[in-house]
Parts: C-alpha cells; structure tokens; sequence
C-alpha cells in the first residue's frame, strides 16, 4: 500500500506497519498458545497487543513489567480465592484491598513500573473473578493465566526485536543539548562586565518541561538508558536553578576572558554535537577555567560531566557520587484513586452478591481494568467514550464470530483459524487517528469474548449478557471517575498547586527546613515542570502559571533565607521578632497570601533600615505574594 493511498484513506504509514506487526504477533501467539493445550489461548493473543511497543527499548522493558505484574497479580489472585473458599464478600473485599493499593501505588510510581503495578491489580482480579465457576481448579487456572501471559510476551518481544527498530533517544537528546548550548550563551553574557538585564525565564521553563516529558518516554530498554534519565534530569535540575539565579542576583560576580570563552566554546561544541570527544575536552577546559565561578555554575558544568560520560550498559567502575532525583509523586492522586477503587469494587461486587448475576464478574473484571489501568490519565472520564466505543464494537464482532461463523465448523481448530483474519483487522482501528483513541480496547474485547477452547458451551442469552456486563464497565468508570474525586486535567494542575503551598506552610513552620534544602528544592523544580507541561496539555495560559512557579520558587527561597537570618547572632530583638512573624505568616499562605506578603514586606523594610545584606529576595517575594493572590487564592478551591 504507497504513501498516497494511505494519506487518503487517513492511515498513518508508520502506525500502520506496528500495527500489522503486532497483529502477526498476536496471531502467532494465539496459534502456539493452543498448540500448547493452554485453556486460554486468547489471553496470549491480548497480551501481545497490551505489551508491544514501536521501539525495541520500551517493549523490552513494558515485556518485563508485563510479566512481572502478571505474576505478582496471579499469585495474589490465586490466593484470594483460596482464602475466600467459596465466599463472594470475602472475595470482593480481597480484589477492593488489593485492587486500590495497586492502584494508589500505580500513581505514585514513575515510567512503566507504574504500569507493572496497575497490572498486578486487575491480573488478581482477572484470575479470581474468572474463575469463580471452578474454584476447585484454581491452581491450574492461575498457571493457566501465567503461561498464557508468558507466551504473549514471548511473541511480543520475537516479532518486535526482530522487525521493531531500535530506540533512538538521541533526537531528545540532541534537543536537551542544544537547549544547553543556548543557556550557556546566555550565562557567558551575563557574567560579563556591564551585562544585560535580568533575562526572561519563562520560554526556558516551557522547553524544559516538554523535554523532561520526553525523556522519561525515551528511556527504557537498558541500564545506560535509565542512567542516562537520572543524568538528565539533574542537569535539568540545575538549569532551573541557574535560570533562578540569574534572575534573583541582580549583582552577578564576573568571569574572566578566559572562563566566557571557555564556556562560549562548550556552548558551541553542544549545539554541533558532531565530535563527542571534542566536547568532553571542551567541558574540562570550562571547568578548570570556571574554578572561580558561583557554586550554582559549576554545578551545572558538573551535571554537564556526568550525562556526557560515554554510553554503556556497565556500571563505572569508580562512580562518582550524585545527588538524589527526587522526582513529584502524586500522593493526593494516588489516594484518590485508591478510595475510588475500592468504593466501586465494594459497590458492584455487592451489586454481584445480592444478586448472583452470572455475569456480575464480568462486569466487576472491566471495572476493575478502567478504574486502575486509566487513573493515571490526564482526563479518564472523557477517554471512557472512546473505550466505551471500542469495546462495543469489539463485543459485536465476538459475538458474531461466535454465534455466524463458528456454527460453520465444529472443531476447535476451525474456530481457531476464523479468529486470525479478526486478529489481523484488529490493525486497522490502531493505525487510524479517528479510532486510535478506542482500537486498543475493541482488540482486547473482542479477545477477551472468544473462547476457541469453549465454544458452544452456552447459550447466545449467556453470550450476550457477558458482553453487556463487559462494554457497561467503561461507563461505569466514566460515572465514577466523572463524580467520584473528579479527575481531569485542569484538576490535577490545581492539586500540584496545592501540594507546593502546603510544602512551602510546613518548611516555614518547620525549625529544621535548612537540613531539607536540596530536596525541596529539586522536587519542586520537578513539579514546575510538570505542572507547566499539564497547562501545556490542557492548551491553558502558561503565562500565568510560569509567573505564579515563580513566585512559589521565590517564596521558598526567601524561606530559607529568613531561616538563616533566624539562626544569626547579631539581629536585634526587634528583628528577631520580625522575622518569626514573617514565617508564622508564611506558614499560612494558602489561606491569606495577602497577609503573608505585607509581613514579609515589613520585615524586609525593617532590615533594610538597619542595612542588613541579603535581603533583597524578602523585597520582591513580598511583592510577587502581593501581585499573585488570585492565583495562590484560586488553588484552594479547584472545580472540575
């Protein structure tokens, strides 16, 4: 099929060639997984579509998570129905505990582990739940499941390492280069004699959060891969700091010729990035030139060493010792989602015991798979119409699979060989951008309905009402995730809001806030980025959220400092006073930011009246708190 051809009907060339591959694979793997006399052959088939990926590093490392929550996921499923014996609310209240904590830790984690523990969840549901007509064979329903999950990821990973291409993480890289070429343009201008004014920071703040996003998608598949994120992330972090810096230091020290040409040099050895050597050479002749230079610039030319050491999957063999990432975990997210897990468990696995509808697990399966595998989404409610869409279409297949087709043929060998040409049409749906957003979920419903091994051992009533169970579930989820805790994009902005103020109130009550420096101050650079990539996907004003992270850095900052001011000796009673009232006002910022800033207005003016040194941030953190009321007013009180 040519290029015009494809353009035309809407398909996407690439989308569609991984989409064909990841069909043979599932093919494949549904044909091996009954060759074997497995009793499920269709779960292999699932599993290829839940695990490939376009590049080799991500679905090496998706494979691997896949089958360790699967294996966590069964064993624990395996004893849950065990332990129940026979009792649905010992049952439900076993899937409702385990379920939630997979999926609170599920938010709090990062990458594809995160994906790995959601599985974990609904893997335990899936063995309890579909094994309730046989209790007394869970074992070999439970080894059933693995294996079929093992050989999915066997083929997933044989036609993917063959056909996929490799990852290329040097296009983010080359972008992360690049943007530091630019900054050390920029900090070479600014520590000269008689340099410019203060420069705008809030461009430099977008770059970096669209390539942190990145680099996290780029950084499976191998060790130097993951070493290589950890490496990027602190130099990110010390970029933010040095825009910091250049803005709050209005009295910059100067560099000698020497020292900007070297940094001029390693500017323009990043942005060619043709000899790599050339820019470990030029690296080593900034630092030795920059011996002089603020802590905050050699930090950075550190950060520099670090992610341009040579790429290898060894470890080095002396490793110099780094600083922690520390990294936004969503704790507020992550106990949403587990209170919402666990209410709709109970609620339909009630729903299930009062009624002792057949199809109730069903229903109590996919509910389980929304509500988890989905809570980590920028908005879960609105994509619950796109599945909601694919799942039906996918059940309306199945059902005519089964109940036109099948009939045809009697042996489980036909039935097996019908479903291959569904598994291939599967591709379609993925590679076109008006179905992409639900062709996942028509694939694994379809699957999910099938049973090559079991056909005709029921009724098309049982047939239909497993399918209803299975396409309400993403409705279910959309009323839960719509009402329950409301999640969306714009949500989520204001609880990171909310969690940086609550940080800045405890470090201002807190008498030990100096020992915290470092790691408030790199989580909180992480989650200005991440907030500001959340305005970003939610197409809002970044204005406005860059100038009110701002005045969250700044307002930090000056923390510290009236920490430090607190601890001197030489402040009068009067100051002393003035500055524990500063940081009792503080330590109540979210709920009056106004009073906060004329506090810390008239703490500065008082010291700047005894001519006390270092006080001009408490000057311009008291008018940014003045100036930012509505933003710090506005995230106490988020609406969907």
């Amino acid at each position: 099929m040519n290029n015009r051809l494809l353009l035309t009907l809407g398909f996407d060339r690439q989308r569609l060639e991984f989409a064909i591959r990841t069909a043979v694979a599932a093919g494949l793997a549904l044909v091996v997984a009954w060759a074997s006399g497995l009793e499920h052959p269709q779960w292999s088939a699932m599993t290829v579509w839940a695990a490939s990926q376009p590049v080799r590093g991500m679905l090496i490392e998706k494979s691997l998570f896949r089958g360790l929550g699967t294996l966590i996921g069964t064993g624990f499923g395996v004893a849950l129905v065990v332990i129940a014996d026979g009792s649905i609310p010992l049952l439900v209240l076993g899937l409702a505990f385990w379920v939630s904590l997979c999926a609170g830790a599920g938010n709090l984690i990062h990458g594809l582990a995160a994906y790995g523990t959601l599985l974990a969840g609904y893997s335990a549901a899936m063995v309890a739940l579909l094994s309730t007509d046989a209790p007394d064979s869970i074992l070999s329903f439970g080894l059933d499941r693995l294996l079929t999950v093992l050989v999915g990821v066997s083929m997933a990973l044989l036609v993917g390492l063959l056909l996929a291409p490799a990852s290329r993480p040097n296009a983010t890289t080359r972008q992360l280069y690049l943007l530091s070429a630019r900054l050390l343009h920029l900090l070479a201008g600014q520590l000269q004699p008689r340099s410019p004014h203060t420069p705008a920071i809030q461009g430099w703040l977008e770059k970096m959060a669209v390539l942190e996003e990145q680099l996290q998608a780029q950084s499976a598949g191998s060790i130097s891969a993951q070493r290589h994120l950890r490496s990027a992330r602190r130099l990110l972090n010390a970029q933010v700091e040095l825009l910091l810096w250049l803005r709050s230091e209005p009295n910059r020290p100067t560099l000698t010729a020497a020292g900007i040409t070297a940094l001029q040099q390693l500017a323009d050895s990043l942005a060619t990035a043709i000899d790599p050597e050339r820019q470990r050479l030029c690296l080593h002749d900034a630092r030795q030139q920059c011996q002089s230079a603020p802590a905050i610039v050699q930090t950075l030319l550190a950060r520099l060493a670090s992610l341009l050491q040579p790429d290898t999957d060894e470890p080095p063999s002396r490793p110099a010792r780094q600083p922690p990432v520390i990294l936004h975990r969503d704790w507020v997210g992550a106990r949403q989602a587990m209170l919402r897990a666990s209410a709709l468990i109970l609620l339909l696995g009630s729903l299930w015991w009062l009624t002792d509808w057949p199809a109730g697990p069903y229903l109590l399966l996919g509910a389980s798979v929304m509500i988890t595998l989905f809570s980590t989404t920028d908005n879960p409610a609105r994509l619950m119409r796109f599945i909601f869409i694919g799942q039906a279409c996918g059940a309306l297949v199945a059902l005519g699979c089964e109940w036109l087709i099948w009939p045809l043929g009697e042996s489980s060998l036909f039935q097996l060989v019908s479903m291959l040409p569904l598994v291939m049409l599967g591709a379609l749906p993925m590679a076109h951008p008006r179905s992409q957003a639900g062709a996942m979920d028509f694939n694994m419903i379809m699957l999910l309905l099938l049973h090559p091994t079991q056909a005709g051992s029921e009724s098309f009533s049982h047939s239909l009402s497993m399918a209803l169970a299975v396409i309400a579930a993403p409705l279910i989820a959309m009323i839960a995730f719509r009402y329950v805790f409301p999640t969306n994009l714009r949500q989520r902005s204001r609880v990171l809001v909310q969690m940086m103020l609550h940080e800045l109130q405890s470090l201002a009550a807190s008498p030990d806030a100096l020992s915290r420096h470092s790691v408030w101050q790199a989580r909180l650079n992480h989650r200005v980025l991440h907030l500001l990539r959340l305005y970003q996907r939610n197409n809002a004003d970044t204005g406005s959220a860059t100038s009110g992270c701002l005045a969250v850095l700044d307002t930090g900052q000056s923390i510290f400092l009236l920490h430090r001011l607190q601890n001197r000796d030489d402040l009068s009673v009067r100051e002393q006073a003035m500055v524990q009232q500063a940081l009792k006002r503080l330590s109540r910022l979210e709920q009056a930011p106004e009073q906060a800033g004329l506090g810390l207005r008239r703490c500065a003016h008082l010291l700047a009246r005894n001519a006390r040194s270092d006080i001009q941030p408490l000057s311009r953190t008291a008018e940014l708190l003045l100036a930012h009321r509505p933003w710090f007013k506005t995230s106490r009180s988020p609406r969907n």
